[in-house]
């Protein structure tokens, strides 16, 4: 490969370098998703190396990172491809971005990185649903309101104690969000129907 070789002897005559030999020089051609040259240099004595720096050249058109933090995800991705970017999903717990929502990315808004890159997107699928079961009304209703979810409460007959959460939907573990609807069904007295 002739490329090391021209890169040594012009960065050599740039820098007024007589002996050569003092510059090592590597370059080398990358693949997507990272396009540019590699050059990684070394000023060195023969005996001692005393530095050494890496730096990636871009060979291709640059893009402008969008910020598509709070976007859905279908948003986020339509947005990202038009501009000919790669999109790669994490999905990440969040217990205040509504699920399908994108609450990181990688790189950084406004940054630059080269067309055809990958953007990796942190997507918010919400929280685990907490098991309530067994708690008073009152306070597995203030413990899901604040969380953000609305609580409906259904009264059924049953031999527990009066006021007792006997079941809920979503069941505890799953994922929900905020403004997402739970109901809970808590034992009571229910008068028979005449």
């Amino acid at each position: 490969m002739i490329l090391p070789f021209l890169l040594a002897r012009t960065i050599a005559e740039r820098q007024g370098v007589a002996d050569p030999n003092r510059i090592g020089i590597v370059g080398a051609v990358l693949r997507p998703p990272v396009l540019g040259i590699v050059v990684a240099s070394a000023l060195a004595s023969r005996e001692a190396q005393s530095s050494a720096a890496a730096v990636v050249v871009p060979t291709g058109p640059q893009v402008e990172v969008p910020d598509v933090k709070g976007d859905t995800l279908v948003d986020a991705e339509a947005q990202l491809k038009a501009l000919g970017l790669q999109v790669i999903r994490q999905d990440l717990i969040s217990d205040s971005t509504v699920k399908g929502k994108v609450v990181q990315q990688s790189p950084d808004p406004q940054s630059t990185t080269p067309a055809g890159s990958a953007v990796t997107l942190g997507v918010s699928i919400g929280f685990k649903m907490p098991d309530v079961k067994k708690q008073q009304q009152a306070d597995a209703e203030a413990k899901l309101v604040g969380l953000g979810l609305g609580v409906t409460v259904v009264i059924q007959s049953d031999e527990s104690d009066d006021g007792t959460v006997i079941g809920q939907d979503p069941l505890p573990g799953l994922f929900v969000s905020t403004g997402d609807a739970v109901t809970l069904i808590v034992s009571g007295y229910v008068s028979p129907e005449s």
